[in-house]
């Protein structure tokens, strides 16, 4: 069995990855920035400083607070994916930029991106993306997860005993955590490889994304 230690340190070594994907979009200097590539810098910071969060949540033993952190991150892919459902992704960024809530937005069939379109769209590529959402979703509002994290589990004589102080209670076995530790994991791979897609997409290059600007590649070397 994988431990929580093990884990955490395979999150720790998706920073790099992160960092990779960016320059993908930013690119060496005089090089284009496609409107959606605003978006995706934000999507891959967002993410960073989810992980930093996760991390010090599971050190810090609290897990009913880690947990959440699966959602927001699932979060991160799904609503970058909402890019790729439509054919003028600047536009939707634009929206964005102005306020307006993704699921207001229409893909190339019209339908309206709400969560529940996003995630089934993602299904038919990620088949796992709606049994993760609803769990995470459990821990995001008040749910039986958080009365059962307040419920010891009952002893041989039927006694259990009910906490009220902050911790992970005894159902957070060694098990529980390494599979929520696996889940934050899976949707911050899941986040890289929609950005990355993103990132070496033939659209993206068609509208200038990532090509050199005529008359910056000089000025960048006076």
């Amino acid at each position: 069995m994988e431990s929580i230690e093990s884990k955490c340190t395979e999150l720790r070594e998706m920073w790099t990855p992160h960092l990779q994907v960016g320059s993908l979009l930013l690119g060496p200097e005089g090089h284009g920035l496609h409107l959606a590539d605003m978006l995706a810098v934000a999507v891959l910071d967002r993410s960073l400083s989810l992980l930093r969060a996760f991390l010090r949540l599971v050190e810090d033993k609290n897990m009913v607070s880690a947990a959440i952190l699966c959602r927001c991150q699932l979060d991160n892919a799904i609503r970058f994916f909402a890019t790729s459902l439509t054919d003028d992704p600047g536009l939707l960024v634009k929206d964005v930029l102005a306020g307006s809530p993704i699921r207001n937005f229409k893909d190339r069939n019209r339908v309206k991106m709400t969560d529940s379109h996003l995630t089934s769209e993602l299904a038919k590529l990620v088949p796992w993306v709606p049994t993760l959402y609803e769990q995470a979703s459990g821990y995001v509002h008040l749910s039986e997860q958080h009365i059962y994290n307040s419920l010891g589990q009952a002893d041989e004589s039927g006694t259990q005993v009910i906490k009220i102080d902050g911790q992970d209670g005894s159902r957070w076995t060694p098990d529980a955590c390494v599979q929520t530790i696996h889940s934050f994991s899976s949707a911050t791979r899941l986040l890289l490889e929609v950005v990355e897609m993103w990132g070496k997409s033939p659209k993206r290059a068609a509208e200038g994304g990532g090509v050199l600007v005529e008359g910056q590649a000089s000025s960048t070397h006076r």
